[in-house]
This record gives C-alpha cells, sequence and structure tokens, in this order.
C-alpha cells in the first residue's frame, strides 16, 4: 500500500508530466469546472468540460442548454477563439458536417471547403 506522502508524489501536482486541469478528449480541449452547475451530479474527478463550451457560455453569461452545440467554423476542435464558435442545434451541427464529408467524398480538395458566405478551412 502507498503512503499518502508517496501517492501525493506520483499523481496530480506532485508529478512531472500533470499538466494542470486540462486534458484532450476525442480532439476537444476538456478543462476542470469542479463548481459547473452541469456537472454537480459527477464526482469531483470526472467534472471535466468541453473548453468551447465554456468559452461560449462566458461570453453569453448564461449556461448553455444541453440542446445548445457547438460548432467550430474552422474545423479545429483545439481552436476555442469566440470568433470561431457557432451556437447550433444539434441537427444543424450534423448537417454542417454530413456537408463536409459529401464535398470530400466528391472530390473536393479537403483543405478547403467553400460556404456560401465563409471559406472554411479543415486540417485532415
Amino acid at each position: 500500500m502507498w503512503s499518502k506522502e508517496a501517492r501525493l508524489k506520483i499523481t496530480g501536482k506532485g508529478n512531472p508530466n500533470y499538466k494542470g486541469s486540462k486534458n484532450i478528449s476525442n480532439g476537444y480541449i476538456r478543462v476542470s469546472a469542479p463548481s459547473h452547475l452541469q456537472l454537480q451530479h459527477l464526482k469531483p474527478k470526472h467534472r471535466y468540460i468541453g473548453e468551447h463550451r465554456l468559452v461560449v457560455e462566458q461570453h453569453l453569461g448564461r449556461i448553455l442548454t444541453s440542446a445548445e452545440h457547438i460548432h467550430h467554423i474552422d474545423g479545429n476542435k483545439q481552436n476555442n477563439l469566440i470568433s470561431n464558435l457557432k451556437i447550433v442545434t444539434k441537427a444543424e451541427h450534423n448537417k454542417e458536417h454530413h456537408r463536409v464529408k459529401d464535398f470530400l467524398a466528391k472530390g473536393g480538395n479537403p483543405k478547403v471547403f467553400v460556404n456560401k458566405s465563409k471559406w472554411h478551412k479543415f486540417t485532415i
């Protein structure tokens, strides 16, 4: 059995590989949010939320509903600048991603996807 001192040295801040309260899951940056109201039903060590959701919530000054999805306009899941984030419904989000997949399946250039009003750059 490890002593408390030994555990602290190998986990958390005592570990030289500790990266703080952020991690990456499925390409998204997730941050520790122990006091976030929508995560209170989880154990404290599982209270992580997508950074993109927190950025939008802070910008709006309110908590997003579960029906509000966040779309990364440029396709980069780690670009969480407010100018790159858009609130959409689940249906709108699925439609947007299917448009990109269809474009690429038809031989479209994977580096650039043209939307009617904006250029969207996707890295593959």
